[in-house]
């Protein structure tokens, strides 16, 4: 368990050769200092699940190796600075769960609806919420049912498990959606093959 108390300092910009930041799931308070655009070879930065307040500095537009920004539940406040728009090579921004003053259209993070296959039975991400600190660990679950698992990391990527498919009783993989527009309209395929299907919703 991470148990990371107090704030961000501002000397965190001075480790330049940081390539992944992650410092979710923990107590930080305060803001999110501006000091952090100076870590330009940043490509992932994980502030998720802390208790972190401010606004996003415009600094973070500076973060142009930055893959993954992720700032979800937290209790960050104003506007998504337009300095974001300059982070050509981001991938994925998951900033939902704070109090911004605009709305976010994309806020969604949701598990998959299909039946999930665990050690040779077809399990429900309802049934993962029964334990879920013990079945979230179990492999590939965190990336079918993130929601429950607390995982938005995993919200915009496939679930590496396999599944059944709502009309019938077949089980298939994400590899065998490949993309491919008439499989990603199956029900509940394109919540659980989220990249492969993306192109298409």
């Amino acid at each position: 368990m991470k148990m990371l108390i107090g704030s961000i300092p501002a000397s965190i910009g001075d480790f330049v050769w940081l390539k992944h930041l992650y410092l979710n799931e923990n107590e930080l308070t305060g803001s999110i200092p501006a000091s952090i655009g100076d870590l330009v070879r940043l490509q992932h930065l994980y502030l998720y699940d802390n208790a972190l307040t401010g606004s996003i500095p415009t600094s973070i537009g500076d973060l142009v190796n930055l893959k993954h920004l992720l700032l979800w539940d937290n209790a960050l406040t104003g506007s998504i600075p337009a300095s974001i728009g300059d982070l050509v090579n981001l991938e994925h921004v998951y900033v939902c769960g704070n109090d911004w003053t605009d709305s976010i259209p994309e806020c969604s993070c949701g598990d998959s609806p299909l039946d999930l296959k665990l050690f040779k039975k077809l399990r429900t991400c309802d049934w993962v919420k029964e334990n879920v600190t013990t079945r979230c660990e179990k492999k590939g679950v965190k990336s079918h049912c993130p929601l429950t698992c607390n995982t938005p990391e995993f919200c915009f990527l496939d679930s590496t498990k396999k599944f059944k498919l709502a009309e019938n009783d077949e089980v298939r993989s994400c590899k065998w959606v490949g993309g491919i527009k008439k499989k990603c309209r199956k029900s509940g395929v394109k919540e659980t093959c989220r990249e492969s299907c993306s192109m298409w919703f």
